[in-house]
């Protein structure tokens, strides 16, 4: 990690149970949001067994009688970019834990979100 680094990615693997093996958070360590962390994020096991993926937390609701999901981090906007920093994260989560099972990391893996292109 460097001093310029904002955040870690903590991982906290969980009994693989339908497909999600890691809950994970992140830590902020520098700028306005130092000393909170952000919890909620997934790590879960691809349905056909060859990967992982990541999802951000987000709360459920009905409309209609419909179940609906409010995902509670997203793209700020409708910029490509801000869709691109949306995955760049999730693939960092990923990262750190695949760095955790192959015994490279600790479950804090230190992160820097990309440049948003303009």
């Amino acid at each position: 990690m460097t001093a310029t680094d904002p955040f870690l990615i903590r991982v906290s693997p969980v009994r693989d149970t339908q497909g999600k093996v890691a809950d994970a958070e992140l830590i902020f360590t520098t700028g306005v949001l130092a000393g909170l962390t952000l919890a909620g994020f997934s790590v879960w096991r691809s349905k056909r067994g060859d990967g992982f993926y990541a999802t951000v937390p987000t709360r459920t609701y009905e409309h209609g009688g419909e179940r609906r999901l409010y995902h509670l981090l997203r793209p700020s906007s409708d910029e490509p970019a801000s869709a691109r920093t949306l995955a760049a994260l999730k693939q960092a989560l990923v990262d750190a834990y695949t760095a955790q099972l192959a015994g490279q990391g600790n479950g804090r893996a230190s992160a820097t979100p990309p440049t948003l292109a303009r």
